[in-house]
């Protein structure tokens, strides 16, 4: 049993679930290969923030494909299910969603009142010691033509559900131990379906490639972190192994006004092994910005 609902945005279904909470609406976004299960361990604490809302991005859990997978048609589909609460929200964005959160806040003021990017998909200094070499060259074989397709076909082929979970943790999470038990039925119930939907592959290999092509881009990027108003924060993980440290820096130096804070005993997610200690660094935060905001249109 799927838990969340479908919304009808302009470019098609959304499953999304709505996880509670009093306040203005908080709405976060998942990275490749993600879903909105990526969010379930901080959603309680998220909720006594804000109205927590959290979706699967077209063509990833169980949203179906909504067009292309470009950056730009992934932003459009988040533009559009902000459009569907009625009032600016606080955007959370993990690794590519964190791009597709900057952008937007970068391209539509009006949506977003604040910005937290979580481990950003960001370009790295390529002299970076911090690179993870093996977890890097996985991510440009899947950006090749024709190969990206047959590796991960051939992976998804020779392993269980349960072993690509374990496997994805070992990646993202520098303590997969401490994720709660109580997420993995579901987890496993989400991968099975994916096995069966024929645009799953497709849509990982063609996000991907579409992201890395963005961030080839600096010059168009860094034009986007200068671009956005709201006030932001930056979080990394000190033991990111997707996104190394030199891509949040590098945002953190264009925008000094920004709050930039690493979490020194996490990986690449945060919200799922940590998702307390993440919670209270946004709280902290978050909770001024607001006080300032009041004041300033009294």
């Amino acid at each position: 049993m799927v838990e969340g609902r479908f919304v009808t945005i302009p470019s098609g279904p959304l499953l999304m679930r709505d996880f509670g909470g009093d306040g203005p609406p908080i709405v976060a976004v998942h990275g490749l290969g993600g879903s909105l299960l990526n969010w379930v361990p901080a959603a309680p604490y998220l909720a006594t923030l804000g109205h927590f809302y959290a979706f699967d991005l077209p063509g990833f859990g169980y949203s179906p494909p909504h067009g292309s997978y470009s950056i730009s048609n992934h932003k459009k589909a988040t533009a559009q299910f902000i459009e569907t609460l009625g009032e600016e929200v606080l955007l959370i964005g993990n690794s590519m969603g964190g791009l597709l959160a900057l952008l937007l806040a970068a391209e539509r003021s009006d949506l977003v009142s604040g910005l937290v990017l979580l481990a950003p998909a960001s370009p790295p200094r390529l002299d970076d010691p911090r690179i993870d070499r093996a977890v890097a060259k996985r991510l440009l074989l899947q950006g090749v033509p024709l190969v990206g397709e047959a590796v991960v076909s051939r992976y998804w082929n020779s392993t269980t559900t349960a072993q690509q979970i374990r496997d994805t943790l070992s990646i993202v999470c520098h303590h997969p131990e401490t994720i709660p038990t109580e997420v993995w039925p579901e987890a496993l119930a989400l991968a099975e379906a994916r096995r069966r939907q024929p645009w799953a592959i497709e849509a990982v290999i063609r996000s991907g490639r579409s992201t890395g092509a963005f961030l080839a881009r600096k010059r168009e990027f860094d034009q986007a972190v200068r671009q956005v108003r709201a006030p932001t924060m930056v979080i990394q993980g000190a033991h990111d192994r997707v996104i190394a440290g030199s891509g949040p820096e590098r945002i953190a130096s264009l925008r000094p006004d920004w709050t930039h804070v690493v979490m020194p005993d996490a990986g690449h997610c945060p919200q799922l092994e940590a998702p307390s200690h993440f919670v209270e660094l946004v709280e902290s935060w978050w909770r001024p910005q607001n006080r300032r905001r009041v004041t300033s249109s009294a």
